[in-house]
């Protein structure tokens, strides 16, 4: 399916976000396509995670309008954006230190609502270094494998779109490019992505859109291919 043709599973309309008496996000709008991938791209404090979180409602905006597979998130809170199908996978990547990687994954288990989906089996199919250490638990774990947890606890929710917060933040370059791999490969598999990202090769690698967030407004929005182009937008918004 053409990119014209392609109606949009989330989307998010003039979005302005306090935190105190603080006006982060002031009228973020921006649209995700169904099997699309959109970067958030922008300088540490430009507002990227805030306008995640406003969407997840874990800091839910004072106005504007989020969409999500045609449904308002209007006085919606986090756990029923999740069951209407958003999988955030937070910077923190927030696994359950207590818990064994298995009953991490098990804890998120939902069965697929279109066709063959994610099981736990899969997953350790697709991350033998998950499979390995299945029955350890999360602070046994690296910093790579925490990672690679929270985005398989995320898939195996099954949801319609994954929504994640700085995957690569803090990994050695291998693990670096093991995530982009992943992403890659979710992307051609068809998954929608909404993706905060400071590695700029990475999210360009991975996304077919990009918005660029400057103190709390969009900048510019275009293709990776447009953005890597883009020498002053790239230079005054990202510092690259």
């Amino acid at each position: 399916m053409s990119e014209a043709k392609r109606e949009a599973l989330l989307s998010v309309a003039d979005l302005q976000t306090y935190l105190g008496d603080s006006h982060i996000i002031q009228g973020v709008s921006f649209e995700v396509k169904a099997g699309q991938v959109l970067a958030l791209l922008g300088r540490n404090g430009a507002g990227k995670t805030t306008t995640l979180r406003s969407i997840m409602r874990l800091a839910p905006p004072r106005s504007g309008r989020v969409v999500f597979d045609g449904k308002s998130a209007d006085g919606l809170r986090t756990f029923e954006m999740a069951r209407l199908g958003l999988a955030f996978v937070q910077e923190t990547r927030a696994i359950f230190p207590s818990l064994s990687v298995e009953e991490n994954l098990a804890i998120a288990a939902q069965p697929s609502s279109h066709g063959s989906g994610w099981t736990l089996e899969r997953v350790f199919d697709s991350f033998p270094n998950l499979a390995a250490r299945r029955h350890n638990g999360g602070t046994q774990l690296s910093g790579g494998e925490q990672q690679m947890l929270a985005i398989a606890r995320a898939l195996v929710a099954n949801p319609k779109m994954l929504v994640l917060d700085e995957p690569s933040e803090g990994l050695a370059p291998l693990i670096v490019r093991q995530i982009a791999d992943l992403l890659i490969q979710l992307k051609s598999d068809g998954m929608t992505m909404l993706l905060v990202e400071q590695n700029f090769a990475l999210a360009t690698e991975v996304a077919d859109e990009v918005v660029v967030l400057g103190k709390g407004r969009v900048r510019w929005t275009g293709t990776s291919a447009e953005l890597r182009a883009a020498d002053d937008i790239r230079h005054t918004w990202l510092g690259v």
